[in-house]
C-alpha cells in the first residue's frame, strides 16, 4: 500500500540457504525452507512481529522441501520433499502439515516427477502441475485419493500410485 520495500529476511544472498517462499492467504506469515544446514527445515515468519519458528525439521535423507501451498484458511500447508537414492534417482513426496498441531500427513510417496502447487479449494482438493507441463493432478487432502484430471502420458503410470 505504501509503495515501499521491506527486507523480510535481510540475509538472503548467494550462499544462504533460503528457498521456496510462500505468503499465507491473510498475508501475515511467510513460510520458507532453510537449507543452509542438514537437516533441512521448514520455517514460518510472522511478518509483523518478525518472530520466526521452525515448523518441521526433515529427515536426514531429505535434500529439499518446498513447492508450498496454503489451505484456504491458512491453517495447513502442503509441501513437497526430494530425496535422491544411491543411484541418483530422484524421489518426490507430498505432505500436509497442520500448522496448529505440527503433525504431518503423507499424501503421495516416492514418485518421480517434480510438481508445482496450483491451488487448494474449500472442498480440500489440492491441484498440482507436474514439471510445469500444464497438465493438472488433483489430490484430496482428506482421503488421500489421487486423480489426473487432464490427459497426460502419466495417467496410466504405476509410478504415481499413492
Amino acid at each position: 500500500e505504501t509503495g515501499e520495500t521491506t527486507d523480510i529476511l535481510p540475509e538472503i544472498a548467494p550462499g544462504y540457504g533460503y528457498f521456496a517462499f510462500s505468503i499465507s492467504p491473510d498475508e501475515k506469515h511467510l513460510v520458507y525452507t532453510y537449507q543452509n544446514e542438514t537437516p533441512v527445515q521448514i520455517r514460518l515468519l510472522n511478518m509483523s512481529s518478525k518472530e520466526e519458528r521452525t515448523l518441521l525439521t526433515a529427515d536426514e535423507d531429505i535434500l529439499e522441501t518446498g513447492r508450498f501451498g496454503w489451505s484456504p484458511h491458512g491453517d495447513k500447508l502442503a509441501f513437497m520433499t526430494l530425496k535422491i537414492s544411491g543411484n541418483e534417482k530422484r524421489f518426490y513426496s507430498i505432505f500436509i502439515l497442520d500448522l496448529n498441531s505440527l503433525e504431518t500427513k503423507l499424501l503421495v510417496k516416492d514418485f518421480d516427477t517434480r510438481i508445482r502447487f496450483v491451488s487448494w479449494d474449500e472442498q480440500g482438493v489440492i491441484s498440482y502441475d507436474p514439471d510445469d507441463s500444464g497438465n493438472i493432478w488433483q489430490l484430496s487432502s482428506e482421503s488421500e485419493t489421487f486423480a489426473v484430471i487432464t490427459p497426460t502420458p502419466w495417467a496410466t503410470s504405476t509410478m504415481l500410485t499413492p
